[in-house]
């Protein structure tokens, strides 16, 4: 399995897999609460190309103990939640 992580503060997102930070971006969403009745989880509410179709713009796999935290985690936080979950 892989351990995928996003963070966000202000108007910056971090995004890590495996607990390694892969890229960072300006958020869509600065400043904003996140909340269930505005996102859908899987889906990408965008096109990377205009050629996207809605079948390429979801997620194709299974997820897994989804959590949504009040606070940014840092990378340490974050991989600790990794090696917690491998020993389940």
């Amino acid at each position: 399995w892989h351990h995928l992580a996003m963070t966000r503060k202000g108007g910056e997102c971090h995004f890590y897999v495996d607990g390694q930070l892969i890229g960072k971006a300006d958020s869509l969403w600065a400043n904003k609460p996140i909340t269930t009745s505005q996102r859908i989880l899987g889906v990408m509410n965008y096109r990377v190309s205009p050629t996207m179709t809605k079948e390429q713009r979801m997620f194709q796999g299974v997820m897994d103990e989804f959590r949504i935290h009040k606070r940014r985690l840092s990378a340490e936080a974050i991989n600790d939640l990794i090696q917690h979950d491998r020993k389940k």
